[in-house]
């Protein structure tokens, strides 16, 4: 996952990333061993990551790897790429192979054995460790620590110390207007994202929990909670309402969040459904042809990220010009519109408890579009259209149910770029 660097989207501060000392609890029988010092462990932002199973000193080998080994096969252009890609049965498994292609020193684009574990070192800067392969043009070499690594840390690269998506040496500094270049843009058409100095999360942190599984059971899985603010320069800031905000977040793209202190039981907008409704699609199949109108991947999965699979049987498409399409999800959440699952003509958006400032407005997904949760007479639904449409999305890599939606309200400040001073006027 690739998440914005402060001076490539217009505001954001090293201080807006989810800091290093955030621990992600994962149970036990969800960790995996690689290694004598090393095992795999799902974070619910970056996926499968390495993770130190013990203390690791400056200078160990963490892992020693054979370009034999871990080649699968070699593309000797963008083009030989697309046809692989058209193998793939969905989007999905195109994008999955793509975040593990490299583009070489020797000018190829090298597509490694994806069941390795040297496939799932992520990005960090600064990191931890390096693989002193020399942009892959060794035939064998070691991963090392560059840094001690306590236990429970993970274990991550800085990707233009090997592959070179931004850095080369200088006598290979072409191609990155060349054929690298080529390889970006393929990707950005898929909307992965590798270049390292979009990529600013940091090492994430584990704990093992061999209980998680019980609390999970018996409690639900909790989000993560953090008291850092996202700072913003006030210039990116949009005014929605005299009570609501606008304001980019590095996870989770544009937020609505509250201007000024908000008491529980204020409306938060007015909607009425003739006013936001551009159309609706009878049926999966119909979405898949309305899809098809979308210049490329990036359209399409900001369409499907505002489609509402309503009460009413019908995948409905916003106008995505409303503030009511800026909505997040939360749970718990601060809000609430009070649609009855888009049945109602018109309806209020309401704060659900008290709202300080500068606290991102979220709702519950489950209380208005219903993905996993449904009034009685309307549960069929659940395992009718609505799982159609989830599928359609699991195709396209977009996530929208509430239990995996697991980031809390952010918190945002203002920061005056003329003076560089916070600014709590907004």
């Amino acid at each position: 996952m690739g998440v914005p660097e402060a001076q490539s989207t217009g505001g954001y501060v090293p201080a807006s990333v989810p800091t290093p000392d955030d621990i992600v609890v994962v149970e036990q029988s969800n960790a995996k061993p690689v290694a004598e010092s090393m095992m795999t462990a799902p974070h619910p932002l970056k996926g499968n990551c390495l993770v130190a199973s013990r203390d690791i000193k400056k200078g160990e080998v963490l892992l020693h790897s054979k370009m034999s080994n871990l080649t699968l096969t070699k593309h000797g252009s963008i083009a030989d790429l697309e046809m692989r890609l058209q193998q793939e049965p969905d989007l999905k498994t195109k994008t999955d192979l793509l975040e593990h292609i490299i583009p070489i020193l020797d000018g190829t684009l090298w597509e490694p054995k994806i069941d390795d574990p040297h496939c799932l070192f992520n990005h960090a800067r600064p990191c931890n460790a390096r693989h002193l392969n020399h942009y892959y043009s060794k035939d064998e070499w070691d991963t090392v620590a560059v840094k001690d690594i306590s236990k429970g840390e993970e274990i991550c690269i800085d990707y233009d110390d090997s592959s070179g998506y931004e850095r080369r040496p200088a006598e290979q500094e072409h191609q990155l207007k060349g054929f690298v270049a080529d390889y970006l843009k393929l990707l950005d058409n898929y909307g992965v994202e590798k270049r390292p100095s979009k990529l600013t999360l940091p090492p994430a942190k584990f704990q093992i929990d061999e209980w998680a599984s019980v609390y999970d059971e018996v409690y639900g899985k909790p989000p993560v909670e953090t008291d850092d603010a996202i700072m913003v320069q006030q210039k990116h800031v949009k005014i929605v309402s005299e009570a609501m905000n606008t304001a980019p977040h590095p996870l989770k793209g544009n937020c609505l969040y509250a201007s000024r202190d908000i008491k529980k039981g204020e409306v938060l907008l007015h909607s009425n459904m003739s006013d936001l409704t551009l159309t609706n699609h009878g049926t999966v199949a119909d979405l898949e042809k309305r899809l098809q109108q979308e210049p490329d991947l990036k359209a399409k999965t900001d369409l499907l990220e505002h489609i509402i699979p309503i009460l009413d049987g019908t995948l409905w498409e916003p106008k995505l010009d409303d503030p009511h399409c800026l909505f997040n999800h939360a749970r718990p959440c601060n809000a609430r519109h009070l649609n009855n699952y888009y049945s109602k003509a018109e309806w209020d958006t309401v704060a659900v408890r008290d709202i300080p400032k500068g606290e991102e407005i979220c709702i519950d997904y489950d209380d208005s579009s219903g993905y996993e949760r449904r009034p009685v007479e309307q549960e069929s639904q659940l395992k009718g259209f609505v799982a159609d449409y989830l599928k359609l999305l699991d195709g396209y890599g977009v996530e929208k149910r509430p239990s995996k939606l697991t980031l809390p309200p952010a918190k945002f400040q203002v920061i005056d770029s003329s003076s560089s001073s916070l600014d709590n006027s907004q």
